[in-house]
């Protein structure tokens, strides 16, 4: 199976590398990646991971460059399994608040379904709310195991929090 690179950026250089892994240097090596943090082979400078989804622009564009960066400050990396090809990347302020707003409205309906939820008593009720409600239980697969009994206090609290992180991340735009 193919193991796919994370790419890691530079900002100072404007480049973006991907970073060998050690299975790819010491044949039959088991560890993914070394816990080593990245430096840029030209500057020095600790590098960003990007993800596997991340596509660099290109090293004149230093709008595009200024603009990743940001997005890397307030959290916005490329972390999918790379299969899909690059990642969607904002191409400005006013989308990144767009993107940010359409994420704050999906959290807001996860927030409603979960406030509004009966909690199911048997055995059939449970069965019924995973086939009824499969993509609200998995939105919290990997924070919560959705297997057991989820207590609904529990999980509006944890979209709150998520509500709250992604206002502070389009405060930190429109500002």
């Amino acid at each position: 199976m193919m193991k796919y690179k994370e790419h890691y950026a530079c900002f100072s250089c404007r480049k973006a590398f991907k970073r060998k892994l050690l299975c790819d240097i010491k044949n039959g090596y088991s560890q993914a990646r070394s816990k080593k943090a990245s430096k840029c082979p030209e500057c020095g400078q600790l590098m960003a991971n990007m993800g596997k989804d991340f596509e660099a622009p290109k090293k004149k564009d230093i709008k595009s460059w200024t603009h990743i960066q940001k997005l890397y400050k307030i959290g916005f990396t490329f972390h999918f399994c790379g299969c899909s090809g690059p990642a969607y990347i904002p191409r400005s302020d006013e989308a990144l608040a767009l993107y940010l707003y359409s994420i704050k409205e999906k959290y807001e309906k996860e927030l409603t379904f979960w406030r509004q939820r009966k909690v199911p008593q048997t055995a059939a009720e449970k069965q019924k709310e995973r086939s009824k409600h499969f993509n609200h239980l998995n939105e919290l697969s990997g924070n919560f195991n959705i297997r057991k009994d989820i207590k609904n206090n529990e999980v509006i609290t944890y979209w709150v929090n998520k509500i709250s992180l992604i206002n502070q991340k389009i405060q930190s735009i429109i500002n």
